[in-house]
């Protein structure tokens, strides 16, 4: 009776040890990023003016944007995760031939996001309301490096060649980020700017 004791609370021991390392294990949401449906020369009018996991966030909009499509977004290592959802009262249409994401640096520099295989991307086409899909996008590669070489005689021009670097992905911060921009098939633009850090 006192081994089936011992043995009951060593396995409930183990099993509060496992709910420890499983909350110790649990990541943050989806937090780096957000932003909602507008034209993207509307940028400007949308301020994000605070965020805390605990309070959610407060922003600033023009009247025309549509705060009823929305998106966050986290950077990770190699892979930006963008979850958007659809508060409207008809669905919004996703495509992988049409959808287009990117980024803005802050220096102006834009960049696509690599949709990777057509069978790892959501499959059903339209954000029903309600609703919300989540789009796993790469980094975009720099295959790609130039050398400037020049001549040895005075006045010679230089020369431009492009060499084969092999896959190389582009490191992106997020403070380097100005914006995440979102364009799904069916016409819809979200676009999304870093979150304060709380």
């Amino acid at each position: 009776m006192q081994k089936a004791f011992q043995f009951l609370l060593l396995l409930l021991a183990a099993a509060a040890f496992g709910v420890v390392l499983q909350s110790c294990a649990y990541r943050s949401p989806m937090n780096d990023f957000f932003g909602i449906q507008m034209k993207p020369d509307q940028v400007d009018n949308f301020q994000i003016i605070e965020f805390s996991p605990q309070q959610g966030i407060k922003y600033a909009n023009a009247p025309d944007m549509n705060p009823r499509l929305y998106g966050w977004a986290e950077l990770l290592v190699n892979t930006i995760k963008i979850k958007v959802t659809n508060k409207n009262e008809s669905p919004v249409k996703y495509d992988y031939y049409i959808d287009t994401f990117g980024i803005t640096r802050k220096d102006g520099k834009t960049f696509g996001l690599d949709k990777g295989r057509l069978e790892d991307y959501p499959s059903f086409h339209v954000i029903e309301p309600g609703e919300s899909v989540e789009f796993l996008l790469s980094m975009p590669e720099n295959y790609w490096g130039i050398i400037n070489m020049r001549q040895s005689s005075p006045g010679a021009p230089s020369i431009t060649n492009q060499f084969w670097k092999g896959e190389n992905s582009l490191s992106f911060k997020k403070e380097d980020i100005a914006v995440i921009t979102v364009h799904l098939a069916g016409g819809a633009t979200i676009v999304l700017k870093p979150t304060p850090v709380p």
